[in-house]
């Protein structure tokens, strides 16, 4: 396999695991703190945890909620990516703030486009999923429509830092 895809898939582990995690966690934060009425049960031959709600809204109110949680966590990690590849990028450093980061044993920080630009291709990918899944569940009903424009909004903006960080890569080269 090429080196690209083998990193891919190894940085990628991280934000599938923890957009999972998150989307339950939102579920579960929703029934709990929001009191909304649901019951539960088991089913099925591999069992199965499924979540029955008392009403259309509950369920519109909790399956907004995780999927607002799984788009502003996967929205952070991209944030952080790209303050990494701005601020702590090989060819965007200077020297002086490179000997400041190492002497202060920072400068695993330092990254390399590489190493950058894959993860952050892989946590940008995760949000847009997100975000068109969001609008599918909009117009099946089942997320508010604020949701879906608030994760849009999220992504869209990523993607053009991405974009002047590209193009001034591009310019540094």
């Amino acid at each position: 396999m090429k080196v690209s895809l083998l990193k891919l898939i190894d940085v990628s582990i991280l934000p599938a695991v923890l957009a999972v995690g998150v989307k339950f966690l939102g579920l579960m934060f929703a029934l709990k703190f929001l009191n909304l009425t649901f019951s539960t049960r088991i089913q099925g031959f591999f069992p199965e945890l499924l979540v029955d709600y008392s009403s259309k809204e509950s369920e519109i109110i909790s399956s907004s909620v995780s999927v607002l949680f799984t788009g502003i966590t996967l929205g952070l990690g991209c944030g952080l990516l790209l303050v990494q590849a701005h601020f702590f990028h090989e060819t965007h450093i200077s020297p002086k703030s490179a000997t400041n980061l190492a002497r202060k044993g920072l400068s695993k920080i330092i990254t390399s486009s590489f190493d950058v630009f894959h993860r952050l291709f892989i946590w940008l990918s995760l949000l847009w999923l997100v975000t068109f899944l969001s609008f599918y569940q909009t117009f099946h009903n089942q997320v508010s429509i604020w949701v879906s424009l608030v994760l849009l909004f999220i992504s869209w903006g990523y993607t053009q830092l991405l974009a002047l960080d590209m193009a001034k890569e591009r310019t540094n080269d």
